[in-house]
């Protein structure tokens, strides 16, 4: 993002920066639910709809790298499935699953590019084909803008992009443990609501289950 860069420039910056406008009660959330047992993961992901079936294994690795204190590694591998979800959720709300494909010669749908919005559809656009996105009510307020303010927004942490473009500080050591940065928090609580039960992620499998949830996350 343009103020890390800054700041690198004039001397200052640190990872800790990174996202530090992001609200405290962030962190608060993510380590609680990381403070709870494993087994809750295994829960979470035998109940959700919101993971399919082909992409279950690499997101219970992607937990247990966020579990073991390697928030950087975890999310290269969670942000996929969660922009995945979305993307589904997306073209199912809308009636439009032409969104969920790769067209040749088009910019594919995905989490960020508002500055390139102008040239293919945004999954947290406001409009899709001149009618309203109806994803946004789904997921509901309070969820779209904590998803835009870590993907879309300017002066975002733009999590997507310095995590797939590989330009976040210290993103050579990937297999390193390093602190929970809030950006990354923030985007284990945001796939955390997508799936949790009763959550704004919706198409849960609802059966009441006996699990040691965290109450703050559910």
């Amino acid at each position: 993002p343009a103020h890390v860069v800054a700041a690198q420039a004039a001397g200052d910056a640190t990872v800790s920066d990174w996202g530090s406008d992001l609200p405290l009660s962030i962190d608060e959330l993510a380590h609680a639910w990381l403070a709870s047992a494993e087994g809750a993961d295994r829960w979470l992901l035998n109940c959700t709809a919101f993971v399919p079936p082909g992409r279950l294994g690499v997101t219970a690795t992607a937990l247990r790298h966020f579990r073991s204190g390697r928030p950087l590694r975890g999310a290269v591998e969670l942000l996929p499935v969660l922009e995945h979800g979305l993307r589904v959720a997306f073209c199912d709300a809308n009636d439009a699953p032409s969104y969920g494909f790769a067209q040749f010669g088009e910019y594919y749908s995905t989490l960020d590019g508002f500055g390139q919005r102008s040239k293919h559809q945004l999954l947290l656009g406001l409009a899709v084909e001149g009618r309203p996105n109806e994803l946004l009510p789904k997921l509901g307020l309070g969820l779209v803008h904590l998803l835009a303010d870590l993907f879309l927004q300017e002066s975002s942490p733009a999590v997507r992009a310095v995590v797939f473009h590989g330009t976040l500080p210290g993103f050579g050591g990937v297999y390193e443990p390093r602190p929970l940065d809030r950006p990354f928090a923030a985007t284990l609580v945001c796939f955390l609501e997508l799936c949790l039960p009763g959550s704004s992620g919706r198409g849960v499998d609802t059966t009441p289950v006996t699990v040691p949830v965290i109450a703050a996350c559910a």
